[in-house]
């Protein structure tokens, strides 16, 4: 019986739509089709003129847009760059929120972090590659160089080597004893003691009259990686510290 009356519906609709000036739509099964439901997995975006995968277009009202993600992206960036005074006025609206909500911003950003640290590791170190000579750089430099940059790190630098040496004090211990006793084995037996105790006496010296800290270098190390050195007068040189430290256990040639 209900199939009698489909078909007569039918029937009657499709011979409504073939009079003449008639404004009623004969009905088909390809009208029960929706766009986004065909087997089609690629589109051909009207802007790049592409074809690209079906989830790289949005949908609006259940049908696929015309113009991929990326170039609506595109032209939204456009757009938005063109207007200066917008964008002004959203940065300001963004950082006065920010103010606003400290703890909830920095929700937000670990949670970001989190879902796509891939993507934002990949595109810092894509600008720190591009942009480090022409940005980066000059702008450390910069900052190293104020005044009270230095001052600010000098003072942090020593309250935290404080802390952290009460805290790993007998490792501290132990690194200097191994020290002294690769130096006493390193000393000849025709070594001039009073010259070599004459040098860091100069050193010591140094560094009270200019301010700066001076120490005695092994000029071949005592411990080095393919040579070592002895603790003798004719090896030793006084150097600044800073200059030390970046030599660590390497020769000269090693440096230059």
């Amino acid at each position: 019986m209900f199939e009698n009356r489909d078909s007569e519906t039918t029937s009657s609709q499709a011979a409504q739509g073939c009079v003449a000036g008639s404004t009623h739509r004969a009905w088909s099964p390809e009208r029960t089709v929706k766009p986004h439901d065909t087997t089609a997995s690629k589109k051909k975006c009207n802007k790049c003129g592409k074809e690209k995968e079906l989830s790289e277009f949005e949908r609006n009202r259940g049908h696929l847009r015309c113009t991929c993600k990326r170039c609506r992206q595109d032209q939204q960036n456009a757009r938005y760059a063109s207007r200066p005074d917008v964008r002004a006025r959203r940065l300001e609206s963004h950082s006065a929120w920010c103010d606003r909500n400290p703890e909830l911003k920095r929700a937000l950003d670990k949670q970001r972090y989190e879902r796509d640290r891939a993507a934002i590791l990949a595109q810092k170190r894509k600008y720190h590659l591009g942009k480090y000579e022409s940005v980066i750089k000059p702008y450390k430099d910069k900052y190293n160089a104020d005044p009270a940059v230095i001052e600010r790190k000098r003072l942090y630098s020593a309250s935290y080597h404080k802390l952290y040496y009460a805290a790993h004090k007998s490792e501290y211990l132990a690194k200097f004893l191994a020290r002294r006793i690769a130096r006493d084995c390193a000393v000849p037996k025709w070594a001039n003691l009073r010259k070599i105790a004459g040098i860091y006496r100069a050193a010591k010296a140094l560094s009270e009259a200019t301010g700066e800290r001076y120490e005695v270098d092994h000029i071949v190390p005592l411990k080095g990686r393919t040579v070592c050195g002895l603790h003798c007068e004719a090896n030793l040189r006084i150097v600044k510290r800073c200059e030390n430290r970046k030599k660590h256990n390497r020769l000269l040639e090693d440096i230059c």
